[in-house]
């Protein structure tokens, strides 16, 4: 028994300790001042007096409560009027609402599907779309943006720019699971966006405030086909050599989850995403070793990873385990918890912290219960789940 024990341990041990490793190399890299994002040159010519044409999408399901508050938001935009345009995917949407969506200056495309996604609704809307813009920007139903928001992204677009994600953060934080959620966010920001930006590599996409060149997009969207629009276009990217910028100072305000069975719900969706991802490519990391193909690794290695909360959910399990058994504190447990909590906090900003602190005691627990749960009843997600949104307006 003590010899099992003891091997568990140690798997245990090996494989929190090499999540956290990896995620405090891109921490360090987003904090550190010498690893600095250098300004961007690129070998794309575009003329400065050459206004940029953005196609704002919003695919929206089920999603009455917030949409017209969206698109007006959307159609707010100090950028000119006729080189931008709105376009609005309505998925099973109550008709007075299509109605008042009919009524703006934007293009509403109604859409019906036997099993919903974002990726059907993509690819429905593009075969649709005759005029040529540069950019397509991709926003959720419950994403506001400032008017200034088009106007950044061009001056990126003028330095060559091709694919870009805006750092998305909460609108709003009014209950305990959106400030966690909040906080996820912004230290998945830190690590998979600024950081590895910082080290060469490029970022992860989130799902919406993606900023891709139009053509590009409209030539591969028909690739999409599962409920991880962003994985699928994250892999089309990296096979490409596309490169993705991290927008820091262009922001994106998303509702984040108010529940524990909405956290549930998406997680779990998540979850199935990710390791269909990886099943569907892990075969392949032998030749990405022998080709030097390192972005492509890193994705697939994102897939393959724990969440943050089980993986500190487990340190302290074991750390109580040992002292119920031993009756001593197992210092190489210890310093691992030390390690992981300096590794979250410097991955967080410093105006989330004190609500951190102020929730976790109540929030952390919920949420590795729920997160292991998900794990050990993984199952394929065969129908869209959307994320409830309600009108802050």
């Amino acid at each position: 028994m003590i010899l099992l024990w003891s091997v568990v341990e140690g798997v245990a041990y090996s494989v929190v300790l090499l999540h956290f490793l990896y995620l405090s190399v891109y921490v360090l890299a987003a904090r550190l001042p010498m690893f600095k994002k250098k300004p961007f040159k690129s070998d794309v010519s575009v003329s400065s007096d050459q206004a940029l044409r953005f196609l704002i999408v919003i695919p929206a399901y089920k999603e009455d409560g917030v949409i017209l508050q969206t698109v007006r938001n959307a159609l707010n935009q100090s950028y000119p009027t006729a080189q931008f345009h709105v376009a609005v995917i309505s998925d099973s949407m109550q008709d007075s609402t299509n109605a008042a969506l009919a009524a703006l200056p934007i293009t509403l495309l109604p859409v019906s599907f036997e099993v919903s996604s974002k990726a059907l609704a993509l690819r429905a809307l593009m075969t649709q779309i005759n005029d040529s813009y540069d950019f397509v920007v991709v926003l959720d139903s419950d994403n506001i943006v400032a008017p200034s928001f088009l106007t950044q992204v061009a001056e990126y677009g003028q330095q060559g720019l091709r694919f870009m994600q805006a750092r998305r953060v909460a609108k709003r934080l009014e209950s305990d699971m959106a400030i966690f959620d909040a906080i996820t966010e912004a230290f998945n920001n830190t690590v998979f966006r600024k950081g590895h930006n910082c080290l060469g590599l490029p970022s992860a996409l989130i799902g919406s405030g993606m900023v891709l060149d139009f053509n590009w997009f409209k030539a591969n969207v028909h690739e999409l086909k599962t409920f991880g629009e962003d994985k699928e276009l994250e892999w089309l990217l990296l096979l490409q050599n596309k490169y993705v910028d991290y927008l820091e100072d262009v922001e994106v305000k998303d509702e984040k989850i108010e529940t524990h069975r909405v956290y549930y719900n998406q997680r779990k969706r998540w979850i199935s995403v990710q390791y269909e991802q990886f099943v569907s490519n892990y075969k392949k990391i032998p030749q990405l070793i022998k080709n030097r193909q390192w972005a492509l690794l890193d994705k697939v290695t994102q897939w393959i990873m724990l969440p943050r909360v089980v993986l500190f959910g487990i340190t302290v399990l074991i750390l109580i385990l040992n002292l119920l058994i031993t009756f001593s504190i197992d210092l190489k447990w210890f310093y691992l918890l030390l390690f992981e909590v300096v590794t979250f906090f410097l991955g967080i900003p410093k105006r989330l912290l004190g609500k951190f602190l102020r929730v976790s005691w109540k929030v952390v627990p919920v949420a590795f219960v729920l997160m292991l749960l998900n794990l050990l009843l993984r199952g394929r997600v065969k129908t869209f789940q959307a994320t409830p949104h309600h009108d802050t307006m």
